[in-house]
């Protein structure tokens, strides 16, 4: 019985220590993205030729973008650890949730990309996978 348990206590530490790594990986490849992120979220909000210097700001202060990076860090991993996976920088719309459209729409792009469980991994790769929902190709 105690070498089970001292293996259990083993993977939950090693998952543990995964998932912090895998979070602080994901926030570090976020904020290493080139250009100033609240532009980058102003104009995905509002378009290209209407960003201001005034809404780049506010969502600057909104978003929490100008605290310290080691602020945002911390209280993003907090909010984490507690299930709260926050809300889209973009659309406002809660993370982890997914509206009907939201997931045909992922799923039609994951079967127009060739995907399926069984297909080959490379196949992601194909040319679909850059095809806008115009039809058009990237």
């Amino acid at each position: 019985m105690r070498p089970a348990l001292t293996l259990l206590g083993t993977r939950a530490v090693q998952a543990a220590l995964t998932a912090w790594l895998l979070a602080t990986l994901c926030f570090a490849f976020v904020h290493a993205l080139p250009g100033d992120m609240a532009l980058r979220v102003a104009a995905a909000r509002v378009g290209d030729e209407r960003v201001t210097v005034e809404t780049t700001e506010r969502i600057r202060r909104e978003e929490g973008l100008d605290r310290p990076l080691a602020v945002q860090y911390a209280a993003w991993l907090g909010s984490i650890a507690t299930g709260d996976l926050g809300q889209s920088l973009v659309s406002r719309q809660p993370c982890g949730r997914r509206s009907p459209i939201t997931a045909a729409s992922r799923s039609a792009w994951a079967r127009s990309a060739g995907w399926s469980p069984i297909s080959s991994p490379c196949r992601s790769a194909s040319p679909a996978v850059l095809r806008r929902e115009d039809g058009s190709t990237a």
